[in-house]
């Protein structure tokens, strides 16, 4: 789960990537986000994003 802009999610995505590689895993396709709350509800700093990525 990501709180935060939209803008600013790529650290995220990193991380991700680097704990699939060094955990012996291999993502089988896309990412998927789920948003939690809009921009046009709360502030830019407390969207909530869940990022999937599939793993095999």
């Amino acid at each position: 789960m990501y709180k935060g802009p939209y803008n600013q999610m790529e650290p995220v995505y990193n991380a991700m990537m680097q704990w699939i590689n060094e955990n012996g895993y291999a993502p089988t396709g896309v990412a998927y986000e789920f948003y939690y709350n809009s921009p046009m509800e709360v502030p830019e700093s407390e969207l909530l994003t869940k990022v999937v990525f599939p793993i095999k």
